[in-house]
């Protein structure tokens, strides 16, 4: 089975290409002061079609987020509420939902419209996720007093749990 995991930073994208577990390529891009307006483009582009997909996996840690509790369905708010912590761009942007059931909490996000259709042109199954959802689900949590720290790229994702 090929697997193409794609990780989306704020000035980024990593990539790996998997094939029955093994990685067969991973390659990571940077936008700079030198970079062309749509080098990430051009960059996911490339990967997409570098080979034929059983299935993407996409993870978004572009931070443009709003947590609320499980279960909060006024969906048609989540760009509102995404625009309390960040700036949002509803003509280019795809507002997301992603679900964590071990601490009955959502995330919505939003993700650029061009890369979400350019993955979904592809026409094989995608599994979008945020990378604070996919980062809590990864905690084993102890019930004691602990931080957690997740690393990216110039970026920092942390859960403090003080119980």
């Amino acid at each position: 089975m090929n697997v193409l995991n794609l990780l989306f930073t704020k000035d980024g994208l990593i990539y790996q290409i998997i094939k029955n577990k093994s990685v067969l390529e991973e390659k990571s891009y940077f936008v700079d002061e030198e970079s062309p307006k749509d080098f990430i483009s051009g960059k996911l582009e490339d990967a997409l079609l570098k080979q034929r997909y059983d299935e993407i996996s996409v993870v978004s840690a572009l931070n443009h987020f709003t947590l609320m509790p499980e279960g909060f369905e006024d969906h048609d708010s989540g760009y509102d509420l995404i625009a309390f912590n960040a700036p949002v761009d509803k003509e280019n942007t795809e507002l997301m939902l992603s679900v964590n059931k071990k601490f009955k909490l959502q995330f919505y996000y939003t993700f650029p419209k061009e890369f979400y259709n350019k993955i979904k042109d592809i026409s094989v199954p995608v599994k979008f996720n945020f990378s604070g959802e996919k980062f809590l689900n990864s905690i084993n949590n102890k019930n004691n007093k602990e931080i957690h720290i997740n690393l990216y790229h110039n970026q920092c994702e942390f859960f403090c749990d003080f119980k």
